[in-house]
């Protein structure tokens, strides 16, 4: 069930609808305040809009890489998985072939 959250980022008040609970939103509203006010704070000529579009590259391109890495090891499991049922069907094979020795 979607919800609606008032959420303050950069003494900005936005209104979001989300199907995650309030406190999932929330940390997620800590981390990018803490990001911005980090990057703000290291580089006094960073604006907050400057901020908070480096923040959402960096999130972004996290992101990225996170459903790159993913992709590579559904690819390996299935693998996996395909090696696992092969071994299993040549022990069987080997099994069946020594009973008719």
């Amino acid at each position: 069930i979607k919800e609606r959250y008032n959420i303050e980022i950069s003494d900005i008040q936005l209104s979001v609808v989300s199907d995650e609970p309030e406190d999932f939103v929330n940390s997620i509203v800590e981390k990018i305040n803490a990001r911005v006010s980090d990057l703000i704070i290291r580089n006094k000529r960073c604006s907050k809009l400057d901020a908070a579009l480096l923040c959402a590259l960096d999130y972004c391109g996290e992101c990225t890489k996170a459903e790159k890495r993913i992709r590579n090891l559904e690819a390996q499991i299935s693998q996996e998985i395909l090696l696992t049922r092969y071994a299993i069907l040549l022990m069987f094979s080997i099994q069946k072939s020594r009973t008719m020795l």
